[in-house]
C-alpha cells in the first residue's frame, strides 16, 4: 500500500516574486521617466496648454508668491529652462520628475506601513503611476503634479513615524509640507488628517526599547 501525501499547492500570485525582486522598483520609476522624457523631447508635437504657458511667464518673472499660488512652480520651471532652455519638454520636465518622486514616495509609504511585504513597495509606486489624475498631472507642468509628491511623502514619512516609531520622520514630514505649501496652500488639509491618525494609533505603535531607536 503506497502512501499518498498532498503537496499543498503554491498559491502565491505570478506577480509577487518579481515585484519583489530588489530591481522591480528603480527600473519601473526610471523606465516611466525616462519614457515621458523621452516622449516629451523627442516625439510629442504638443504646444503649452494655457495653465503651463501661464505658469512659464511666472517662471520668467521670479518672486516670492503670485496673485493665486506660492512660488514653487514657477521656481521648478525656471530652473528647468535654465538647464535645458526654452522648450516644451523643458517645462514640463518637473513634472515628470515629480510624478518620479510620487511614486517613490508612495514605496516608501508600503515599505513603513508593511515591512515583511517586498513586493507592496512596487506594487504601490504602480498604482501611484496608474491613477488617470496622477497620470494626466505626470505630463502636464501645473500646480499638480509637484504637489502630489509633497503631499505622498508627508503622508509616507507620517506612516513611519507613526507606525515605526522612527521619531526623526517627523521632520521629513513638516519639511514635506512646507515643500508642498510653496506649491498650494491646501497641503495644510493634511496636518489634521496626521494628528488624527496619530492620536487613534497611539495603543499600537511599536514601544521603544531604548533611547535612540525612534530615529533608527
Amino acid at each position: 500500500m503506497t502512501n499518498h501525501t498532498d503537496a499543498t499547492p503554491d498559491r502565491t500570485p505570478w506577480w509577487r516574486p518579481i515585484f519583489a525582486h530588489p530591481a522591480a522598483l528603480p527600473t519601473l520609476i526610471l523606465g516611466l521617466l525616462a519614457a515621458r522624457i523621452g516622449w516629451h523631447a523627442f516625439l510629442s508635437d504638443i504646444t503649452l496648454v494655457e495653465d503651463e504657458a501661464h505658469y512659464w511667464e511666472w517662471a520668467r518673472h521670479l518672486d516670492w508668491s503670485y496673485y493665486s499660488k506660492g512660488p514653487g512652480v514657477a521656481w521648478v520651471i525656471a530652473l528647468s529652462t535654465r538647464l535645458f532652455g526654452d522648450s516644451e519638454w523643458a517645462v514640463r520636465l518637473p513634472a515628470a520628475v515629480s510624478t518620479a518622486l510620487g511614486m517613490l514616495g508612495a514605496a516608501a509609504a508600503a515599505r513603513w506601513a508593511f515591512p515583511g511585504r517586498r513586493e507592496l513597495p512596487t506594487l504601490s509606486a504602480l498604482l501611484y503611476a496608474l491613477i488617470p489624475g496622477f497620470a494626466i498631472s505626470a505630463m502636464l507642468m501645473t500646480i499638480d503634479a509637484p504637489y502630489l509628491a509633497c503631499w505622498m511623502w508627508a503622508a509616507a514619512f507620517a506612516t513611519g513615524a507613526i507606525l515605526r516609531a522612527r521619531h526623526r520622520l517627523w521632520l521629513g514630514c513638516g519639511l514635506a509640507i512646507a515643500a508642498g505649501f510653496l506649491f498650494k496652500y491646501t497641503i495644510l488639509l493634511l496636518v489634521p488628517s496626521i494628528i488624527l491618525a496619530a492620536w487613534t494609533t497611539r495603543h499600537a505603535r511599536p514601544p521603544l526599547s531604548r533611547p535612540g531607536d525612534g530615529g533608527a
